[in-house]
């Protein structure tokens, strides 16, 4: 990917890469991905004090002044990107609500509220030629054959913390909903600003930093089979396909920085 002359890339090298949720599993790969191709990465956190150490380990790797973090503590806010966002050619949009004791719908409208609110802040900030988002393959096709309309009518119906599986994918088919309705009905939508959304299933594969990041999200999964805990919310994940997180990580490059996508 990183051997392409840099005219055939719509977002050249050099520029600068805003990352949501850049502590995560998914959006510190993405970030790692970046920064490894010549990218300068904004990253966005709800707490700079506890994600010190993403700042430090990218410093370490890729010297200074090529990652920053800023502090993002809600999501729904509209003014939430306001300072990330300044100067940067596009927007990654990984951060979503994972809260295993949230309600669904509540963990619906903050997914779609963080969502939308990207997505505008990108719009609104001429810079930004390009906004990817992070949805997922459930919102696409839950694994429920020929049960239409299930995802979002069961995750309303249960609204018990241990249909959390159902909830996270009702948020993230409607945060996607959200985006698309956007930028194909808001007449506000710049014309040049292009969107792409990455569907990976679920995500396994390393930490970027085991000591300090631990597992999070989905490679917490293996964890909780190896020490046996947390079982009762494995139950309730029906079987799926799975990727591995620096794969997806690249696939959010590609849909960044390739002209043709």
């Amino acid at each position: 990917m990183s051997s392409l002359p840099n005219e055939h890339f719509a977002i050249p090298k050099g520029s600068t890469v805003l990352v949501t949720g850049v502590n995560g599993l998914i959006g510190s790969h993405v970030a790692n991905e970046f920064l490894e191709r010549g990218y300068n990465v904004h990253g966005t956190v709800r707490d700079l004090s506890k994600s010190a150490w993403i700042q430090d380990l990218f410093v370490k790797q890729y010297g200074q002044d090529k990652f920053t973090l800023f502090p993002v503590i809600d999501l729904t806010l509209p003014d939430a990107f306001e300072e990330a966002i300044k100067g940067v050619a596009a927007v990654v949009h990984v951060a979503s609500p994972l809260d295993w004791g949230t309600s669904t719908d509540s963990l619906i409208i903050a997914a779609v509220a963080g969502a939308t609110n990207a997505l505008r802040a990108s719009n609104k900030q001429p810079s930004v030629q390009r906004f990817i988002f992070t949805s997922s393959s459930v919102a696409a096709v839950f694994p429920q054959p020929e049960v239409e309309g299930i995802v979002v009518m069961a995750a309303h119906d249960s609204p018990s913390p241990a249909q959390w599986y159902v909830a996270y994918t009702a948020s993230k088919t409607e945060a996607e909903r959200a985006v698309w309705d956007f930028f194909h009905k808001d007449q506000s939508c710049r014309s040049d600003l292009v969107v792409n959304t990455v569907l990976p299933s679920t995500n396994f594969g390393k930490s970027i930093d085991p000591v300090n990041q631990g597992h999070p999200s989905t490679s917490s999964f293996i964890q909780s089979l190896w020490n046996g805990t947390d079982l009762e919310r494995l139950k309730n994940i029906p079987p799926q396909y799975f990727v591995d997180v620096q794969d997806t990580a690249k696939l959010h490059v590609a849909g960044t920085i390739f002209s043709d996508v």
